[in-house]
């Protein structure tokens, strides 16, 4: 499962490790890796985006 919550100006996004989600997080532009919470992140502005890339995959999204 992909788990998505917003904080601040960025979305962070985690889920198991997956080089197929991996690459696909990095299509998105402004993405970042946070090793210390193990999460990406990308803008709050690729929301649409975000969930595109992964369509028909199960995410909880956090408000």
């Amino acid at each position: 499962m992909i788990e998505v919550r917003k904080n601040g100006e960025r979305i962070k996004i985690s889920f198991p490790y997956n080089p197929d989600y991996i690459s696909k997080i990095k299509t998105i532009e402004g993405y970042r890796w946070h090793p210390e919470d193990k999460c990406w992140s990308v803008p709050r502005s690729e929301f649409e985006t975000l969930l595109s890339i992964f369509d028909g995959k199960s995410i909880a999204i956090d408000p």
